[in-house]
């Protein structure tokens, strides 16, 4: 389907209905080829429709989904949200706004189940004697807003997203994402050869005692710890009921000099958006900015209640859950290897998982490393450790960086939800303390 298309489908289901509306259409075209034991066991192709209809009259609202565009059935579901209107303290309209031309994070290649699987083929030949895990997604979003009252919105992104987990008596994770298919082409080679390097250097691992230690999350390790942020404290809404540790304070000193985070809804290589969910415009701006909180994700509710300018950032279709989608976390002026260089004892993290918030308001974060676990000694990188478990304090920890690297990858969340790539740009991090409590046994 292309842009008219969508757009006839949604100037349809706005005629079908005698109250005001909102549609939302994400429509999906793309391959995901999974791969365990160095052979692909699931190749899968999806062509998908998905459309949010919203009707509201006065202070009442209802929200119906289908994958339908059928006339007959279009009508059926804006008949059955009418039954379901139900009151909302706030409801706002969808007017027109004059959109800022922006490229689209968008690289027309052809979706090839072939091509793509060359180069899984590749990467299994890369692992070795490594059993190879992972997958390749790799396609094409649009995503269309349009309102009865006279909001038009559109974006279109491609997507192409490669994991690999070598797996033996050690294991590994690398991944690598861009909207260009050609990047992939260019760098999964050298991705698959870090990540084997990475696995032989976790062979037959050391322990050492849960204690305080120098630690480097690596990028894809510190995503992870950034989604909890993220959700739990930089949302208004949280921030609003007095559950985020950051509640009351804009504008203050919470981190480190060193920590400046950005939304960059503008950035192509964060799958550009121009406009939120409630038909606000976009832009870049500073969330924490040399340790100072300079803004929380804010909507249209939570920007009148809380008395704050909008951000734009309704990013989840039909909800008053305002959240980031494209954090950048600035990196600094030294590379990976120049910090282990530096570091004369510590560890390097190259993934965790199992990861949970113990504590909101002091971002207390609990979780396990898997994937590469490196003991560091005199600026080398000496051995693979076994895993163990950290339970650690984030405002601590971001009040004792020590330095951050100018290696900044773009993280894409394997599990993101259907409607859109989330990612985030990242370097390495390394704090001065960090807390492990438990080892393990692998």
């Amino acid at each position: 389907m292309k842009r008219d298309e969508l757009f006839s489908i949604a100037e349809g289901i706005l005629r079908l209905s005698d109250s005001p509306a909102d549609v939302v259409i994400f429509y999906n075209n793309y391959i995901f080829q999974r791969f365990a034991n160095s052979f692909i066991h699931q190749p899968t192709y999806e062509e998908n429709i998905n459309i949010g209809i919203r009707i509201r009259e006065d202070n009442r609202v209802s929200v119906v989904w289908t994958n339908s565009v059928e006339r007959e059935k279009l009508g059926d579901i804006v008949r059955k949200a009418k039954q379901l209107l139900k009151e909302e303290e706030f409801v706002f309209e969808m007017k027109k706004k004059e959109i800022p031309v922006s490229e689209f994070s968008y690289d027309e290649f052809e979706i090839d189940f072939e091509k793509s699987a060359n180069i899984i083929k590749e990467v299994i030949k890369i692992g070795r004697d490594y059993k190879a895990f992972g997958n390749f997604y790799s396609g094409f979003q649009h995503i269309l807003l349009l309102s009865s009252d006279g909001f038009e919105g559109y974006n279109k992104v491609s997507i192409n997203n490669l994991t690999i987990n070598y797996i033996n008596a050690s294991s590994a994770w690398s991944q690598y994402s861009s909207y260009k298919f050609s990047d992939i082409l260019e760098n999964y080679e050298n991705i698959a050869k870090d990540c084997l390097n990475k696995a032989i250097l976790n062979e037959n691992p050391s322990e050492i005692e849960p204690g305080k230690y120098p630690v480097i999350l690596s990028s894809l390790a510190l995503n992870d710890i950034l989604k909890l942020i993220n959700y739990y404290a930089l949302s208004s809404k949280k921030y609003y009921e007095g559950t985020s540790p950051f509640a009351g304070k804009l504008n203050q000193k919470l981190f480190s000099d060193k920590l400046n985070l950005y939304e960059e809804p503008l950035n192509r290589n964060l799958f550009t958006t121009t406009f939120d969910f409630e038909g606000n415009i976009k832009e870049n701006f500073p969330v924490i900015e040399n340790g100072v909180l300079k803004n929380i994700a804010l909507n249209n509710k939570y920007s009148k209640l809380l008395n704050l300018q909008n951000n734009a950032s309704a990013n989840i279709p039909f909800s008053d859950y305002p959240i980031f989608l494209h954090l950048h976390l600035k990196g600094g002026d030294k590379s990976l290897n120049d910090i282990i260089g530096e570091t004369e004892r510590g560890i390097l993290v190259n993934r965790i998982w199992y990861v949970n918030l113990v504590e909101p308001m002091s971002l207390t974060i609990t979780g396990m490393t898997r994937d590469g676990l490196f003991l560091i000694e005199n600026g080398k990188i000496k051995c693979g450790l076994k895993n163990m478990r950290f339970t650690q304090s984030f405002i601590s920890a971001l009040n004792n960086i020590e330095v951050i690297s100018k290696d900044e990858k773009i993280i894409v969340d394997t599990n993101f939800y259907e409607f859109f790539p989330i990612g985030s740009i990242l370097p390495d991090v390394k704090f001065s303390e960090f807390q492990f409590i438990s080892k393990t046994e692998f």
